[in-house]
């Protein structure tokens, strides 16, 4: 007997495809194989996004002011009549499901927490995400520690579909790449990820000063945007690192993978504060090309690793902290094994395999 096939309606909290949305756009291309999708996108207007596979509908919303986003939503949630409602956490969710989800309350709705709560720990989002608890069908998360910031007082049981990798294009990607480089000594290190102000850089970047004090060829390649760019361009230029440390802006992700094989370890740094819960997504994507990994010493990391079997080189987040890994871990960053363990795990979670065995048999338990 066919499985039913399902009208899947997937609500973004901003423009799809775009960078840090890497699992609704992976939900969207394993998912679309088998059921009926649509794609709701909150984008302002000339914003750029992502184009979905072929066969999926995308709906955008202009406007993110909320009465106006609630007309325009209604009437595709009319239109398209879906089986499953899949959010993402976002500044829109708790209006969406609260005044939308008695209407449609044929529909199973999902709620799925991907980042850490950032905010203040009275803030009013917190209210409203233990207040939704009673009107969603199922609670999803990346990381269950993660999670914990976001509903401390939770009832609802949650089910943690982790962040993946998408290793047949990295594949692709890094076929013809530079080789992987198999020195004894770490020289080029690479970070990937955002430059906004919550992210902390200044911390990283004092950390590179001190390790490239007694490692006088240490180079730090850093791809990404934000709005903390120039000042940490400025800083650079302060502690004098400015010749071993490069802004490289953003890269189409194909690009990325391709020259991340051409570095000798990627520093997966999170600040301790807002996201030491969460495991970093560029961790995973290191270690999937073959590359060490230097991640920050933090409980999302260590229990991310401790589940699913990667072995990160842990810095702990203070000045000094890179230096010490690199000194420490001088002998075994290139260890085949340790390398081997890595990629074995990254392909554990594969976003085919995190799509197929844990999202797949959740929607079919609701709608059975």
């Amino acid at each position: 007997m066919e499985p039913e096939r399902l009208t899947i309606l997937y609500i973004a909290r901003s423009a799809f495809g775009i960078m840090g949305e890497a699992a609704i756009s992976n939900y969207v291309r394993v998912m679309s194989r088998f059921h009926d999708v649509h794609v709701v996108q909150t984008k302002a207007p000339g914003e750029t996004h992502g184009q979905p596979p072929e066969g999926v509908r995308l709906h955008s919303l202009a406007s993110r002011e909320t009465p106006t986003r609630r007309r325009a939503l209604f009437d595709v949630l009319r239109k398209v009549r879906p089986d499953i409602v899949h959010l993402v956490q976002s500044p829109y969710c708790y209006d969406d499901v609260m005044m939308l989800q008695p209407v449609f309350s044929e529909a199973s709705w999902c709620l799925d927490f991907r980042s850490p709560h950032i905010g203040a720990p009275d803030a009013p989002a917190l209210a409203n995400y233990h207040d939704m608890q009673l009107q969603i069908d199922c609670l999803l998360t990346h990381s269950m520690e993660s999670l914990r910031t976001n509903l401390p007082n939770r009832y609802l049981k949650a089910i943690e579909i982790p962040p993946g990798v998408d290793m047949a294009a990295i594949q692709d990607a890094t076929a013809n790449g530079p080789d992987v480089r198999r020195e004894a000594a770490i020289r080029r290190l690479v970070y990937v990820g955002s430059l906004s102000r919550t992210r902390k850089m200044d911390l990283l970047l004092q950390m590179f000063a001190k390790a490239l004090s007694s490692n006088k060829g240490l180079t730090l390649d850093i791809y990404g945007q934000g709005n903390a760019e120039e000042h940490l361009q400025n800083l650079a230029r302060e502690l004098g690192v400015e010749d071993h440390v490069f802004f490289r802006g953003m890269l189409d992700q194909s690009e990325l993978w391709k020259r991340l094989t051409g570095y000798d370890a990627g520093i997966a740094y999170v600040p301790e504060e807002m996201f030491g819960t969460a495991p970093s997504l560029k961790s995973i994507e290191y270690a999937a090309v073959g590359l060490p990994v230097l991640a920050s010493d933090t409980e999302g990391h260590r229990a991310f690793a401790g589940r699913f079997g990667f072995d990160f080189d842990l810095f702990r987040n203070t000045p000094e902290g890179l230096h010490e890994a690199l000194t420490a871990n001088r002998k075994t960053a290139w260890d085949k094994k340790r390398l081997d363990a890595n990629i074995a795990a990254s392909q554990a979670l594969d976003w085919e395999r995190v799509v197929i065995d844990r999202l797949m048999p959740v929607y079919r338990q609701l709608r059975a």
